[in-house]
């Protein structure tokens, strides 16, 4: 499976955004920030007519584009708006049920800064902000660790007992 994702912005806000999941079926999906209040949701399965959803944006604060070179963005404006936000999450969990993949979801996520850091990459100390991260997949939190709006790494426990980390490299 193949996820692509990209994004226009204005300014410093996200006016667009492109994601396309290859597997058995291919699934496109646009999300279009509209001027009057709205987001415009066009989505295709396969070689089947697009079709097309208008969604309230005040039912959300925040679109996550899925990719982790999103999430230090996401996180810093959850963190400056008071810690908690409605983000819109595109669907990716549905491989069973393609019609809904990329479909638009709604998720209450939480940020809480645990206060400075330092995180180690490749023997090189990086000043950063400890953060945890709670809401959709990360029932008990995920540590992150930000500089500015730049994820460095996260870790979390899956429900299995195991541990994972996942970090930026240089």
């Amino acid at each position: 499976i193949t996820i692509r994702v990209q994004t226009r912005h204005f300014e410093d806000e996200m006016c667009e955004a492109w994601f396309e999941i290859e597997g058995d079926v291919t699934v496109r999906a646009n999300y279009i920030f509209g001027e009057e209040g709205h987001l415009l949701l066009r989505h295709q399965l396969g070689d089947a007519p697009i079709t097309e959803q208008k969604i309230d944006a005040s039912e959300c604060d925040l679109l996550f584009p899925l990719l982790r070179v999103y999430t230090g963005p996401l996180l810093r404006a959850i963190l400056d708006d008071g810690g908690k936000a409605t983000v819109l999450i595109p669907r990716i969990d549905c491989f069973d049920e393609p019609e809904k993949l990329l479909q638009a979801s709604f998720s209450e996520r939480n940020a809480e800064s645990l206060g400075e850091a330092l995180f180690d990459i490749d023997g090189s100390e990086i000043p950063c902000e400890k953060v945890r991260f709670k809401g959709g997949p990360y029932i008990d939190g995920a540590e992150c660790y930000l500089a500015s709006e730049v994820l460095l790494a996260y870790e979390w426990e899956q429900g299995d007992g195991n541990r994972w980390r996942v970090q930026l490299d240089r």
